[in-house]
């Protein structure tokens, strides 16, 4: 489906947007806030684990984050890491 969209932005809102789906709107929201300038790049993480995981697993880790107050891609993976593997993003 995001190859069928053409140019960074509006694969980034659909990304975004199949995101939102889990739901993870209050975590998303918090990432844009507090990184306005470099978002994408955990939108672009974020998505890549719901790809190589699926829903469930990203699920989890979103709810932990939101307990805990920290939010981002980073944390995610950390929060995750003992139960999986993580690959370098490809832009």
């Amino acid at each position: 489906m995001i190859s069928a969209i053409s140019g960074k932005r509006g694969k980034r809102y659909l990304k975004r947007q199949q995101l939102l789906e889990l739901p993870a709107l209050l975590y998303l929201t918090e990432i844009v806030h507090r990184r306005p300038r470099q978002w994408f790049e955990d939108v672009d993480r974020l998505h890549q684990i719901l790809q190589s995981h699926g829903p469930e697993v990203l699920r989890r880790a979103i709810v932990e984050g939101l307990k805990q107050q920290i939010y981002g891609a980073f944390f995610v993976e950390r929060a995750l890491q003992g139960e999986l593997s993580f690959s370098e993003v490809v832009q």
